[in-house]
Parts: structure tokens; sequence; C-alpha cells
């Protein structure tokens, strides 16, 4: 938005009068004559919370103020939907608090854009439908492949929409529309057809020219009908490529994959179990649990029973029902369908398993064997959990030197392996921390462990985090930096409710209890002693 001071007309960009040219003139017209230009940004989000909580007369709910937040602070466009929001019925203030049931743009907002936009050129209108369908912000690069024209032409056309103030330059060489109502006015103006089939042929140009999957897959999934093969295929290939960075991500296209594959398709089972295990690496252990479960219980594709009951009986485990989920790692084993690599990496999990139960011959035995049945089958991520596994037992029976020893070599064993599966899991450099906390080697052992930490949320692999928060208490704790101590215990408790992590839970309240002890705060220590429930300590 530019206002000009020595004059009494101000110009709001969107406005609709008076047409670009002739716009262009006055401007020319008034610098000319001197005028002083002021460029008028947009509110802040105190500003913008302040502007809504006056028109509702409440207190601005979290549903309400992300659906404002497509305004980009523009004080216009923020009460002109707060009036839709109204003139819809959408807002409903209840106890002081003002909050929205649905998050869509109201239809006589929409118009209110389109019509603010009319006045831009049948070309530039044309391009901005086109880029709408890229979302929020495109290279220009992308906008030119899905639309079959050059570069140059495009930034013609867009010119007009970057001196209007509808598109801008972001900070990574994109354009971006200013406010996220303005894409969504002109997006929902398309009729649905017409949004599902550019974007087919938006995925299907972007497939052509070696786009990312990620982008491909977006396109073809929201153009797809369900059974449609290309769009799951490229989004299990999106997912595969995102995982090794943010599992999460990975569980979302395998779902939409999912959803879309046809029911009696052969790879579905595949697929359902692949997402299991990017939910346990993204902190949904239930959701993992839950997944494998309904896959088992039914009649399912029998090359995928092992890798299921391995994720179930891992994420039984990290629920803290051990026995359980040991029970499910050895029927798992036992099966004669399942690989020698994954028996083998059952047997790495058993064996920390076993070690829970304080069964610490069986868990030596158990890692033993799985060690050499990965080595059989060149899997050196599943060598370096056994390995660490062993690793484990010898730190429980004081035999630190050897612990530490072997928790090296599964370190070593772990990055051999291309992808570096084996960075996933806390054993590894967690494992590490601990046993150096154990042989006073205290900055090692928090070097250690902030490293595991950082590389767990680099890949994010969130169920891991829990228990390097808990260790990174510990040495604290060892230090004598108490308050730091407890800030740790505060963030591993939190985790460990959001993942439903159980394992490390029961040790941070333990350490949580040990020192308030240590502080006289001996309520505070039985409670945590006694008490399994995070959210009342």
């Amino acid at each position: 938005m530019a206002a000009w001071t020595g004059c009494r007309w101000r110009w709001s960009p969107a406005c609709g009068r008076p047409r670009a040219a002739e716009l262009e003139r006055a401007l020319q017209a008034l610098d000319a004559a001197g005028a002083r230009r002021l460029v008028l940004g947009g509110l802040d989000d105190r500003a913008v919370v302040e502007l809504v909580a006056e028109v509702v007369a409440a207190e601005p709910g979290q549903r309400l103020l992300a659906e404002v937040a497509g305004a980009g602070g523009n004080p216009l466009f923020v009460t002109e939907l707060l009036a839709a929001l109204f003139e819809e019925g959408a807002i409903r203030v209840a106890g002081g608090c003002a909050e929205v049931a649905e998050m869509s743009l109201p239809p006589t907002l929409r118009l209110t854009i389109l019509r603010r936009l009319s006045f831009l050129s049948d070309d530039t209108l044309q391009a901005l439908r086109a880029a709408s369908v890229l979302g929020s912000s495109f290279p220009l690069t992308e906008l030119a492949t899905t639309t079959g024209r050059s570069a140059l032409e495009l930034s013609s056309a867009l010119a007009e929409a970057i001196r209007a103030r509808v598109l801008e330059d972001d900070d990574g060489g994109r354009l971006r529309f200013r406010h996220d109502l303005l894409r969504e006015a002109i997006y929902e103006d398309l009729p649905a057809s017409v949004r599902v089939a550019l974007h087919r042929e938006a995925g299907q140009r972007l497939a052509r020219s070696g786009a990312p999957a990620v982008a491909v897959a977006e396109h073809l999934a929201r153009g797809a009908e369900p059974g449609d093969a290309d769009a799951v295929a490229w989004l299990t290939r999106a997912a595969r490529e995102a995982a090794p960075r943010s599992p999460a991500v990975a569980a979302d296209l395998l779902e939409r994959a999912i959803g879309l594959a046809d029911p009696l398709a052969p790879d579905r089972d595949a697929l359902l179990v692949e997402r299991a295990g990017a939910l346990m690496l993204a902190g949904a252990i239930a959701e993992a649990e839950a997944t494998c479960r309904t896959l088992l219980d039914r009649d399912h594709d029998p090359s995928v029973e092992g890798l299921a009951r391995l994720y179930l009986g891992r994420a039984v485990v990290a629920q803290g029902r051990v026995a359980d989920g040991l029970a499910e790692l050895q029927t798992m084993r036992d099966a004669p369908e399942v690989t020698s690599g994954e028996r083998a990496v059952a047997g790495g999990w058993a064996s920390i398993a076993r070690l829970s139960l304080g069964d610490l011959d069986g868990a030596a035995a158990t890692a033993e064997l799985a060690r050499d049945e990965a080595v059989a089958a060149g899997s050196h991520p599943t060598a370096s959990v056994a390995v660490t596994a062993l690793g484990l037992v010898k730190e429980i029976r004081a035999e630190l030197a050897e612990a530490l020893r072997l928790v090296d070599e599964g370190m070593r064993l772990a990055g051999l392996d291309s992808r570096r599966e084996g960075y996933r899991y806390p054993l590894l450099v967690g494992t590490r921390g601990h046993i150096l906390i154990e042989l006073d080697r205290l900055e090692e052992a928090r070097s250690a462990l902030e490293t595991g930490r950082a590389s767990c949320e680099r890949h994010g692999v969130r169920w891991a985090l829990p228990s390097f928060q808990e260790w990174l208490a510990v040495e604290r704790f060892f230090a004598g930096e108490w308050d730091d101590a407890l800030a740790e215990l505060t963030a591993a408790l939190a985790l460990a409710t959001e993942t439903g992590e159980h394992y490390s839970l029961v040790h941070t309240l333990g350490v949580r209890s040990l020192l308030a002890l240590h502080r006289g705060e001996l309520r505070a220590a039985e409670d945590a002693a006694g008490n399994e429930d995070p959210r009342s300590i």
C-alpha cells in the first residue's frame, strides 16, 4: 500500500480504479511535481492481535488469528475478512473469546478481493491464476514449466502484478503472493474441475522436466482420483526422499499414497508398514502401534509380516510394556517368512528389551546372535545396535572401559552405512554419553549428547529426543548445575508426554526425584518417585 503527501489523493494498489496505465501516468505526474512518496508496511503481529480484538470486541482465539494471518498484516484485508466472517456467521464469541469454527475464505471476501484485482490486465490475471496453483510462493522457472511459457514472457506479464504489490520477491529467489488471501481468492475462483486438471497437468510437466519428487507428487495427488497408480508412485517416491530428513513428512506423504491406492493393490500393505516405521521415528509411537495392529489383525500380505511385528514390538517396548514388546519381537524372529536381515534387526531390539527386564545374560546372548546375523546379512545399522547392546551389558556390569570400546565399535559400524540409518537411534551416541558420565568425563559426555540430540533434530527423529534430554540432565546434575539439570528434565518430561516414549520417562522421573532430594524438596522428591504421569510434576 502506498500514499503520497502533498496532495489529498491516496491510492491502494488493488483498489480497482484507476486502470494501471492511467495510474502510472498519474504517479509520474505526481513525482514530477515533487510529491513525496511514502510506503506503508504491514502491521506487526501484536498490532494485528490488537486490531482483531478491537473489531470483534473479545480476545481472539488461535484459529481466528491463524485465519487472519493470511492477510499478511494488511489492515484493510484484516477488517474486511473479519466483516465477511461475521456476515457468514462464522465467528462465535463465548467466555470473552472470539473463535472461528472453520478456516475457509468467505465467498463475500473472495469476491471483494477479486474486484480489487480486476484492474490488472487479462494476461497478468491469467498468469496469476496459473501461479495460484503452485502455492503461496513459486520459482518463475516452475511457473514457466507448468504453463509452457518462457520465463521472459512470464516476467513481463507478472511485472504488473509486482508493481501492484500483488506479488513480491522473497528471500529465497522465489516470487510469492504478498498476502495468502490474494492467492486463495484467485485459486478458489477457478472451478474445482479446472483446479484438478491444472494440478494434474502441472505434475506431469514437472515430472518430465526432472523436478523434485515432492513437487511432482503434490500436484499429481491433488489432481488424482482413487486408484491413480501414478500419483501413488510419486507420493511414495517423495516420501522416501523426505524420510532421511523428516520422517513426519514421509509419514504424511505415505498416508496420502495409501488413501489413493486401490484397496486391493498388492503393495498397499507394504506402504502401511513403511508408514508405521516413519511414524515411529517421528515420535508418533502410539499411532505406529495402532497401524501395525490394524494390519496384523486382518488378512495381509505375508511378506510384510516381519517388519510389521518388528515395528509393533519396538513401539510397545518404547511405551513401557517391555515384556509384551519382547514377545512380539520373539514371535517375529520365529516366523518362517521373515528374512535373515529382519531376524537380525528383531534380535538387536530384543536384546535391548531383555536389558530393560534385567536379563543381562539373555540380553548378551541375544545381542551376540543378532550381531552375527547382521554381519552375515551385511546390515551395518543392525550390527551397530547389537554391539551397542553388548556395551550396555558391560556398563551395567561396571566394565566401563570395555563398554566404551563396544559402543565406539557400534558407532564405527553405523558410519559404514551409506544411508547412516544407525544414527537415527539414541542407542549409539546416547549410550556413549552416559558411559562417559560414569567415567567422570563430563565435558566429553555433554559434547556427545548434544551432538546426538542435534543429529536427531536435524533428521526429524523425535522419538529419541527424550533420552538425550534425560542424559543431558544427568550430566548437569553431576556437574553441580542443578538449575540447568531441572530445565533439561522438564524438557525431557514434555517430550516423553508428546511422543508417548515411556522408556526414558521412568528414569527421568527418578532423576527428578533424586535432584529434589538433594535440594531438600522432600515432597517433590516423593511425588516424582511415585508418579508416572509427567503432567502432574
